[in-house]
């Protein structure tokens, strides 16, 4: 994936019903993780870079699968 302009930052994975971004900013990775039992309904998740999102928000998703019984 290429970037549009120069210094732009590509955009995070996508996975159905994980919002990311990066915040400019803040210079850190952004995401809303679906969590029933958060009280709005979802999770924030920041790191400093995609690879550290990805793998908290991937790790998110495997306990929320879980706790639902879903392979």
């Amino acid at each position: 994936m290429t970037c549009p302009r120069p210094g732009a930052v590509p955009p995070a994975p996508r996975r159905p019903r994980v919002i990311t971004w990066y915040g400019r900013a803040t210079g850190r990775w952004w995401a809303l993780v679906p969590w029933p039992s958060a009280p709005h309904g979802a999770l924030l998740v920041e790191a400093p870079d995609r690879g550290v999102l990805d793998e908290h928000v991937a790790h998110l998703l495997a306990a929320l699968r879980s706790r639902a019984g879903v392979p």
